[in-house]
């Protein structure tokens, strides 16, 4: 079985606002993974994304998606 992660990071981000800069800011997570993880060119380990999530107030099930 292969499963496919998605993280819904851009929709999440661009609904509340935020830049790329502001989320670096907020999160302490770097403008270059954040960049790459909203083009599809990375999946970020586990507890960057459980930042990502605190930052941006949503809980992790909003913010990854299984296909």
């Amino acid at each position: 079985m292969n499963v496919k992660i998605k993280i819904n990071l851009y929709e999440i981000r661009t609904e509340q606002g935020l830049s790329i800069r502001a989320l670096e800011k907020m999160s302490g997570v770097p403008r270059s993974t954040i960049n790459d993880t909203e083009n599809g060119k990375k999946i970020p380990r586990l507890d960057t994304i459980c930042m990502l999530a605190k930052s941006l107030e949503v809980r992790l099930e909003e913010l990854i998606t299984f296909h």
